[in-house]
Parts: structure tokens; C-alpha cells; sequence
């Protein structure tokens, strides 16, 4: 089946947390072409309060060693929305952020940089789609 830009049926809603302007718009193209609806939040805060405000399928985190986005941010969302599915990107080592986050409920890790196939495939499963 062909997930084009232009697909009737969307397979649900992402928010995107990066500060990264560039890295929001190439992942909501991306995110687009798969099916997805894609939402930006700069921060955790903005997520918290795009969480609260609306029903979403999932989160991409971007996780830094910065204080605002490593563990602390993850620890906003959950606080304000327990059930959120949250998959963590970051350029660390895969094993480092699932180390530091190891406690915490998230449903996926993507090391950047990924390509279109991890995307799919963890976002496939982060929203209970079929890869």
C-alpha cells in the first residue's frame, strides 16, 4: 500500500520536539509521506500543553545532555499525560539514552541519523500500526 502525501486515511498524529527548526520540517515531510499528521513543539513545555489540549498518537523527543531536554523533559509529558507514547531521538548512542532513560515508559529510540525505513518502523509500532 502506498502512503503518499496525498492518502485519505492518516494513520494518526505526531508531535515532533526538536529546536531544531530544520529537523522539524524534514521529519514532518517525512512523517506526511507515511501517513502521519505531524505537529512541532520547541520544547517540553509547548508539548506538555499541546498534549493537554489535544489527543495525540505519539511524541518524538529530541534527548540532549541539555538539562531541558534530556530526562526532565520526558518527566514534564509524563507528568501531565501518563499514557503518552514516547519514542526518544537523539545523536548519542542508542544504548546511552536507553541507559539514562531505562525507568522511564517509553515505547522506541531512534539514534539520529535514521533513515525513513527506522522511522517507519518504529513509529509503526510507537501507534500500533502494522509494519
Amino acid at each position: 500500500m502506498d502512503t503518499h502525501i496525498n492518502s485519505v486515511e492518516k494513520l494518526g498524529t505526531v508531535l515532533i520536539v526538536d529546536q531544531d527548526d530544520a529537523v522539524r520540517l524534514i521529519l514532518k515531510r517525512l512523517l506526511q509521506h507515511l501517513g502521519y499528521e505531524a505537529l512541532f513543539a520547541v520544547d517540553a513545555h509547548q508539548a506538555r500543553n499541546m498534549l493537554m489540549q489535544q489527543p495525540l498518537d505519539c511524541v518524538l523527543l529530541n534527548v540532549t545532555e541539555q538539562h531541558e531536554y534530556g530526562a526532565d523533559a520526558v518527566a514534564v509529558l509524563l507528568a501531565a499525560v501518563p499514557e503518552v507514547r514516547l519514542v526518544l531521538m537523539s545523536t548519542d548512542a542508542a544504548a546511552r539514552v536507553a541507559a539514562r532513560t531505562a525507568e522511564l515508559p517509553v515505547v522506541g529510540y531512534l539514534q539520529k541519523p535514521f533513515s525513513y525505513e527506522e522511522l517507519r518502523r518504529t513509529l509503526s509500532a510507537a501507534t500500533l500500526h502494522v509494519a
